[in-house]
């Protein structure tokens, strides 16, 4: 892959350690605050995260200068600073809340010890030269097999995300359009009366009237783990420590390293495993991009295809493509890469979405656009919304707070980001944080997705970096 003019004169070498910098302080802050709260709304936090908003921001907003080429040891330090406070939260913490005692023995203790072996040998990657890649291989080994453990203890947690994918899963092992099915209303309040969690019009009894709610891609990405174990969660430990193995081995250098450590010991990690969320899924489909954009570029659009077709509100990065259509631009390669894009993603999607439209669109689109207003949302809409009276009832349109707010943001993005995959992952993660904090939804899922890409960042500099030095 070659630099062209417009990346040398976006990003000069010397920046990527000043960038490391600010995106370390700001995913170390993140990371932890989503452990501390839970990714629930608590105002004090949120004030705190006004530092995760800012700095990131600063990479778009302040003027570009050619700042002298300085040693990474400034920003491995705070990797390393930041992988310690992390550490003992994770040590802390534990597996989950989840997590349900086996007679005989304390797993919690072994998992804690094993928890410790991750963050020494992480802090080795980051520190001693002689660690290379086998190093984060060993890691991302060790990430997994705690990941899968981490299921093991944890059977049945009590969570409507678990239930979909289980109970969707099994649906089409038997035959049964997973979009067509109905699931058990677990958190109805205990008088019986509605939960406040679904809006009014989808319960019914104790049923919920939709089926699988996301994605036709999220779900084939966990069936071979439902197949062979009748489990979906080892594919979400799978893919996250894929992630972490992805990033560290991106670039050469102790960025990508030490961006790679940070993901794999998020305080939250094991708690975003076991409670089955599908970002880990988004977050790898947007790392083989990265990957393929540098090492099969003509794989480019496929790999895209996927990252655009893993989850419904994926839909907000789409004018990003623009920063990474094939240069110099012209109608034939980009309309040629636009078509190629499209057409993966319709064949990876329509199989199951035209299987019975109507029941797709109601689980998959319909239901995302009726949920109720978020009081518990980690996000600055929640906090205005926290300050009214008791009783307030959001007025509809401040639903589309967050959807106004994305217009000036596309536009300043595709104004000042340069025009390659890391103009494309960072605008990807200031999309997501606008568009999370002015949200009525924002939980601890959609944002360590927003933490991952922050991280990817730092690596695909890294590696850009190295390639722009290697050319001149």
């Amino acid at each position: 892959m070659t630099i062209d003019k417009l990346d040398r004169d976006s990003f000069i070498p010397g920046n990527v350690v000043f960038e490391a910098r600010l995106i370390f302080i700001a995913v170390v802050i993140y990371q932890l605050v989503l452990w501390f709260t839970g990714g629930i709304y608590h105002f004090e936090s949120l004030l705190v995260l006004i530092a995760v908003v800012v700095l990131p921001w600063m990479l778009v907003l302040l003027p570009r200068r050619n700042r002298p080429d300085r040693t990474r040891r400034s920003a491995i330090e705070i990797a390393g600073a930041g992988l310690m406070l992390q550490g003992c939260f994770m040590i802390i913490v534990g597996i989950s809340g989840y997590f349900v005692p086996r007679s005989g023995w304390d797993a919690r203790v072994v998992f804690m010890i094993l928890a410790c072996m991750l963050i020494v040998g992480s802090s080795l990657l980051c520190t001693m030269p002689w660690v290379g890649k086998r190093g984060i291989w060993i890691l991302a080994g060790l990430h997994l097999f705690l990941g899968c453990w981490a299921v093991w203890l944890s059977p049945k947690p009590f969570i409507d995300v678990y239930l979909f994918h289980q109970e969707s899963a099994a649906a089409l092992l038997h035959g049964i359009n997973p979009y067509s099915i109905t699931f058990r209303n677990m958190y109805l309040e205990p008088d019986g009366s509605p939960s406040k969690f679904y809006s009014l019009e989808v319960q019914k009894g104790d049923r919920v009237m939709f089926g699988f709610p996301y994605a036709p891609l999220s779900l084939l990405a966990y069936m071979p783990s439902y197949m062979l174990t009748s489990e979906s969660r080892y594919a979400h430990a799978l893919a996250t420590s894929l992630c972490g193995l992805l990033i560290g081995t991106l670039g050469k250098g102790r960025l990508a390293k030490a961006s790679a450590v940070l993901l794999l010991t998020a305080p939250a990690t094991f708690h975003i495993i076991v409670a089955s969320w599908t970002e880990p899924f988004l977050l790898l489909a947007l790392v083989i991009t990265a990957v393929v954009s540098f090492r099969w570029p003509k794989w480019m659009p496929v790999a895209l295809a996927m990252f655009f077709v893993m989850k419904q509100y994926t839909i907000i990065y789409l004018p990003l493509v623009w920063l990474i259509l094939p240069r110099p631009l012209a109608w034939g390669s980009s309309i040629k890469f636009l078509a190629i894009m499209t057409v993966c993603g319709a064949a990876v999607s329509l199989p199951l979405a035209l299987w019975d439209w109507s029941a797709f669109w109601n689980s998959a689109v319909h239901i995302q656009m009726i949920q109720p207003f978020r009081f518990d949302a980690l996000s600055y809409l929640a906090m205005v919304a926290n300050a009214q009276p008791q009783g307030f009832v959001p007025p509809g349109w401040w639903s589309s707070i967050a959807f106004m707010l994305l217009i000036p943001t596309w536009i300043v993005l595709i104004w000042r980001l340069p025009r390659n995959m890391a103009g494309f992952v960072l605008g990807v993660a200031l999309v997501s944080l606008v568009f999370l904090f002015a949200n009525r939804q924002a939980f601890i899922n959609y944002h360590s997705f927003t933490a991952g890409t922050l991280l990817l960042y730092v690596a695909i500099r890294e590696r850009e970096d190295q390639l722009l030095r290697v050319n001149e």
